[in-house]
C-alpha cells in the first residue's frame, strides 16, 4: 500500500525510449535558491511569473536540471541538452525527471 504522500512516475514505452539518452529541452529556469547563477534548478515549460506557487494557472510541468557549469539566472527560455534521467523516486519528495550533465545551448 503506498501512502498519500507518496507519488511515483509511470513512464510508457515512448517516454522510457528517451532514457540515458542525450535530449534537449527549451524551458525557463525556475531557481531553488536565491542568486544570479544556478547549478542546480527546476525547468519549466512556463515562466516563473506564470508558475502556480507565484499564483497564476496551475502546476506547471517541471523536470530537475543539473548544469555542468552554472548558469546565469534570465526570465527568457533558454535551450539545454543533457542526459535524460528517469527516476523510479517518490515525487513528493525529490522530482523523479531530471537532466544531469546538462549544457546551454546556443539560441536558434
Amino acid at each position: 500500500m503506498v501512502a498519500e504522500d507518496q507519488i511515483y512516475p509511470v513512464y510508457n514505452g515512448a517516454v522510457k525510449r528517451f532514457a540515458d539518452k542525450s535530449f534537449s529541452l527549451q524551458g525557463y529556469i525556475v531557481p531553488l535558491k536565491n542568486g544570479m547563477k544556478h547549478s542546480i534548478f527546476m525547468f519549466s515549460t512556463l515562466p516563473v511569473s506564470q508558475c502556480y506557487f507565484c499564483g497564476q494557472n496551475g502546476v506547471p510541468i517541471m523536470i530537475l536540471v543539473e548544469m555542468q557549469e552554472p548558469i546565469r539566472f534570465t526570465f527568457k527560455p533558454v535551450k539545454l541538452q543533457g542526459i535524460l534521467k528517469l527516476e523510479n523516486t517518490n515525487a513528493a519528495e525529490r522530482p523523479p525527471v531530471i537532466l544531469k550533465e546538462a549544457r546551454l545551448m546556443d539560441s536558434d
